[in-house]
């Protein structure tokens, strides 16, 4: 498959997994993009040895991190593949070819001053090669692969705590189809291994201390408020100032309890009510 060819799959995949993505849990689980993983001996396989061989709520829960995975690759430019340094050697040789033999016409029927022109061309093109950026003979990497692989294979780690390189490769080759677990394992080397178990660590670490605030902030605010113990509302003009009396025995300082009660008990006697103390 050519390089424009798994770009096009990879367009086409993108719609279907945005799709995927907009539909609910239950319209995920119905949904002919999902069944079409299930028609994979290792993406059966893997569901009946893991964890997400419990339900079906787990397997769309799996599949909607491959969505996003495709999804991811989207948020980068498109990687661009680097020409080897045998193919920037033989374009040069034919643009020499092509110099030379324009130098040994006449110049009775090509212009002087196109001449000149293809000339300052070509040392652009010299500049050009001189500067561009090459790579090894052989197949090329595809980073849009790289970021579906280890995108993926980061949420999976913190589901299940696995790296499952076959399910990882098979559902990868939905674009790049040479994709092999091989491939994969070459991707997660253990210095990405050990990036992603970082990342889980530390993001199960905040978790558990953002759910620890929270529940203290739910606990505290569960807690009735100290309430005052209440006092029977009073009814007759007897009751209200013995209500009275009650508060003033309970000022903190001696001498303004006693002259409160005097007050008040002059008071009573002012309106005609009983004193405290019968007369002898």
């Amino acid at each position: 498959m050519t390089v424009s060819e798994k770009q096009t799959y990879l367009t086409s995949t993108l719609g279907e997994a945005r799709h995927f993505l907009d539909l609910d849990v239950a319209a995920r689980a119905e949904s002919g993009w999902y069944k079409s993983f299930l028609t994979e001996p290792s993406v059966r396989s893997f569901f009946k040895r893991s964890v997400f061989g419990k339900g079906t709520v787990l397997k769309v829960s799996a599949i909607t991190q491959v969505a996003l995975a495709f999804v991811a690759c989207a948020d980068d430019e498109p990687s661009e593949i680097l020409p080897t340094a045998a193919a920037v050697q033989g374009v040069m040789k034919r643009a020499d070819a092509f110099e030379t033999a324009l130098q040994a016409e006449t110049s009775f029927w090509v212009p002087s001053g196109l001449q000149k022109s293809f000339f300052g061309q070509f040392r652009h093109l010299r500049d050009a090669a001189s500067a561009v950026k090459t790579r090894t003979a052989g197949r090329p990497a595809f980073e849009e692969r790289r970021t579906f692989v280890l995108h993926l294979a980061r949420a999976l780690y913190e589901m299940c705590g696995a790296y499952p390189n076959k399910f990882i490769a098979t559902v990868a080759a939905r674009v790049w189809e040479d994709t092999e677990s091989r491939a994969v394992r070459k991707i997660l080397t253990d210095d990405e291994r050990a990036a992603i178990e970082r990342y889980v660590e530390d993001k199960r670490r905040q978790t558990a201390e953002s759910e620890q605030v929270a529940h203290l902030l739910v606990a505290r605010a569960s807690i009735s408020p100290k309430e005052l113990p209440s006092v029977p509302q009073p009814q007759s003009t007897s009751e209200i100032f013995e209500a009275m009396l009650a508060l003033a025995k309970r000022l903190p300082d001696e001498t303004d309890k006693v002259v409160a009660a005097d007050y008040l008990d002059m008071l009573r006697r002012d309106i005609g009510l009983e004193p405290d103390f019968p007369e002898q």
